[in-house]
């Protein structure tokens, strides 16, 4: 028998094991460099051979001698510049602290030295402008990020310098910011676009606020849409023709949906949920011919919440009355109709959703029996 004790001295086992990993592998990139200060050896991993140094250390591959690191030490502690070089000639460097964290600005170059990406740092904390740049010098992304780390705005363009994305903050905060988010005054709508050249979306923001956003297919046709007009912003997908497939309706100030639809390619509305303060307040389908299918109002009783149904068939007919609660257990009088409308069978159920009474009816609508139903199932009709 396996014991928890067991598992757990597997799982410690496991641990060492990765640490005496972690440890080979450290000391072998490390036998496979030698770092000097001016000339004099020193080892990173161990503090006595710099203690109190100050200058530039530089690492080379022993077999090679290629330049790998470069690491400013002063009077004993790393701090300032950090470099490392790549053997296909890409680098980076960084500006570091006392606590080993970046401090000040980071960069990254390619093969050819070209500048890949900058961002600056704040105790290892990316705050202000990132840039990032294609191989041919063509910006690729724009970001700003706060104090906190958080990105507010962002802009990514493609190889030929199209806008590809962009996010909008609280106030223009990198280059093209004022005009693509709508802060000088009115409306600006801008397009974005894909790698090929494909447009890939329309959207138009007002003060750093998107109110209104189509998203296209790769074969141009509208992929999704999105619209907020006052507080209620409306969400939707479209068939490949266009026409609307589903959409979500949103309360912006209680953040909650407020309902969600679902359409035909030809426009008939086959399903609705409404939502009231977080609950589902009703739902409904219909049939591609319009004739509803199902009829669903929720309504409080007690400490539950009960659902009264309704179903119909293609021809409008009612075919079913009756209430449920949550667990889907029958409560009160249930109907069942034929497809003429006429009532055939009604059922009687307790709070628990038992049945407690059957009474049945003929196609004239006649009653034909009646039965008190037991909790064995079996039946015994009422004197008449």
């Amino acid at each position: 028998m396996t014991t928890a004790t067991d598992h757990a001295r597997r799982h410690a086992l496991r641990l060492a094991a990765g640490a005496l990993c972690c440890l080979f592998t450290g000391l072998a990139q490390a036998q496979l460099q030698n770092c000097d200060l001016d000339g004099k050896p020193v080892n990173l991993d161990n503090g006595s051979t710099t203690a109190g140094l100050t200058g530039l250390i530089r690492c080379r591959e022993r077999d090679s001698g290629r330049l790998t690191r470069e690491k400013e030490i002063r009077n004993g502690a790393f701090v300032g510049v950090e470099r490392f070089f790549e053997g296909n000639g890409a680098r980076r460097e960084r500006t570091i602290n006392a606590r080993g964290n970046t401090d000040g600005w980071a960069r990254n170059f390619g093969t050819s030295g070209n500048l890949l990406q900058e961002s600056f740092h704040r105790d290892g904390t990316r705050v202000g402008l990132l840039r990032a740049f294609h191989p041919d010098g063509r910006i690729k992304t724009l970001s700003h990020a706060d104090d906190a780390g958080r990105e507010q705005a962002r802009a990514d363009f493609t190889t030929r310098g199209l806008l590809a994305e962009f996010r909008c903050g609280p106030a223009p905060l990198i280059d093209g910011d004022a005009q693509r988010c709508g802060f000088g005054g009115a409306p600006a709508e801008t397009e974005t676009f894909r790698e090929d050249g494909a447009k890939a979306a329309r959207l138009r923001y007002e003060a750093g606020r998107l109110i209104a956003g189509t998203w296209y297919e790769r074969d141009g046709a509208i992929g999704r849409s999105e619209l907020t007009q006052g507080n209620e912003r409306i969400q939707r997908t479209h068939h490949p023709s266009g026409a609307v497939r589903r959409e979500q309706v949103s309360d912006l100030t209680r953040r909650e949906r407020s309902a969600e639809r679902e359409f035909s390619d030809s426009g008939t509305k086959l399903s609705e949920v409404l939502w009231q303060e977080g609950v589902r307040a009703s739902e409904a389908s219909w049939y591609q011919n319009g004739q509803p299918r199902e009829r669903i109002v929720w309504s409080r009783d007690g400490n539950r919440r009960v659902a009264q149904v309704e179903l119909f068939n293609d021809a409008g007919i009612r075919t079913f009355s009756g209430s449920r609660d949550e667990r889907a257990r029958p409560l009160g009088v249930h109907r069942k109709f034929d497809a003429r409308g006429t009532l055939r069978l009604e059922q009687t159920f307790d709070d628990g959703g038992r049945p407690v009474r059957r009474r049945e009816f003929d196609e004239n609508g006649r009653l034909s029996a009646d039965d008190e139903v037991f909790a064995d199932g079996s039946r015994k009709a009422f004197a008449r």
